[in-house]
């Protein structure tokens, strides 16, 4: 690794930094001690930090929200995009009231600052105490103003689709979490069908990136085996069928490879998977593969 060569070492800890890498194992190989013996206390290897998560739907991120219908200028469906989700000042911008009470679908919606990947939509619906709000949790309750019926939907670059789980109904918490997996759109929505007293109201509307770190760029494979255990099919995290890779083996494990098979559907194509016949892992230091053999 960068700077991994160290010579005259006097320091009982070494930190080395370098840019990130994606492997299995790690070691230390040893030329110089003193009295000439190889001593090792503790090895860490160290996995890059988590990026925060970001709320896309704020109007700080470049969002900007609209609405079928505003009950009036004290309730605006700016107010849903402020970062408020209590709805301080209910009655002066603390969130989105439509203006057509008993008449639906309403909807409100949130178009992103260009095209983003999310995995998650919170809606914060008006609580009970509108004049002295709580920071609202997800088992907060609510009988009087709140959404109790809903759809959560995202832009899928055509129309308006429903995320996985996003249909609501019966509802009466005031914080809706709603997880998916990622999916890449420039703007969501929520299409109100219920409440209680027949107008749709939203304080605040989030929509979440997923969580990445020195996870996000490994090569994640997905491997399809056959009734051996041997991977047959392997499929990068795109899941696409033109990126993927094929394997044949003869009887007793020898790999066929290119020229037996059309490269066109995957076979000759290099991966860098380990697991080879029956799921025995090739070690590419050695070039042998593992088959847990013993000496008697």
């Amino acid at each position: 690794m960068t700077n991994g060569s160290l010579t005259g070492n006097d320091k009982v800890w070494r930190k080395f930094a370098f840019t990130a890498v994606t492997t299995t194992k790690i070691r230390v190989t040893i030329n110089n001690a003193l009295l000439h013996n190889s001593r090792i206390t503790e090895v860490e290897a160290w996995g890059t930090a988590a990026a925060p998560r970001t709320n896309v739907a704020l109007g700080t991120s470049g969002a900007s929200a609209t609405a079928s219908s505003v009950y009036d200028t004290n309730y605006p469906a700016a107010a849903t995009i402020n970062g408020d989700r209590k709805g301080v000042n209910w009655n002066s911008g603390g969130g989105w009231n439509d203006a057509t009470a008993s008449s639906y679908p309403d909807w409100l919606q949130v178009d992103f600052n260009g095209s983003k990947l999310i995995d998650e939509i919170d809606v914060f619906t008006l609580q009970d105490a509108t004049t002295n709000p709580s920071e609202p949790t997800e088992t907060m309750t609510f009988s009087i103003y709140g959404l109790t019926g809903y759809e959560v939907q995202y832009w899928d670059g055509a129309a308006w689709a429903t995320v996985s789980g996003g249909n609501v109904s019966g509802n009466n918490k005031v914080w809706k979490k709603i997880t998916f997996a990622p999916i890449t759109t420039s703007k969501v929505r929520v299409l109100t069908n219920a409440s209680p007293d027949n107008y749709s109201r939203v304080v605040e509307l989030e929509a979440w990136t997923p969580a990445s770190g020195g996870s996000s760029s490994a090569n994640i494979n997905w491997l399809v085996t056959d009734q051996l255990g041997t991977p047959r099919m392997i499929f990068d995290k795109t899941g696409s069928l033109a990126t993927t890779k094929r394997h044949d083996y003869a009887p007793f494990g020898e790999e066929l490879f290119n020229g037996l098979r059309p490269n066109v559907v995957g076979y000759g194509t290099a991966d860098s998977t380990r697991q080879k016949f029956t799921s025995k892992e090739h070690d590419n230091e050695t070039g042998l593969d593992y088959f847990a053999a013993v000496s008697r």
